[in-house]
């Protein structure tokens, strides 16, 4: 009688240890396979030397986001009133669009941040040439 409940005991323990062993299921425990990225990383207008000013609404540029973990979201943005996005969160890989409002600055960043923490920097400037 003893002897079963050893042996009941030893299965019972065998299987915890093999449940155990099989590890998580996606992104939210065990981490995205794929690096984290966007592109471009940089854009930068600059305008003519002599220009009187760094005008808005003249250039977009659409970020893309690939890997990592989603959803990712948009923020810490440097210069609110100069860059605008179209968005502030991204559920899964895609797209976002910068503008620039007008007024010059360099640098200015905009960090996008996915569902792990990690974070990737896009650096963008908007300025008048020498």
């Amino acid at each position: 009688m003893k002897m079963n409940r050893y042996i009941r005991a030893s299965i019972s323990l065998l299987s915890v240890a093999l449940l155990a062993s099989c590890g998580g299921g996606g992104d939210d425990e065990a981490g995205a396979a794929e690096p984290y990225s966007i592109s471009p990383a940089t854009h930068t207008l600059t305008w003519p030397a002599g220009s009187p000013t760094c005008l808005g609404d003249a250039d977009t540029v659409v970020v893309s986001v690939f890997g990592g973990a989603a959803p990712y979201q948009i923020g810490n943005i440097s210069y609110p009133s100069l860059i605008t996005v179209d968005k502030t969160s991204i559920p899964k890989n895609g797209s976002f669009t910068v503008s620039f409002s007008g007024g010059c600055f360099d640098p200015g960043t905009i960090v996008v941040v996915d569902a792990l923490g990690r974070q990737a920097t896009l650096t963008l400037a908007n300025k008048i040439g020498t």
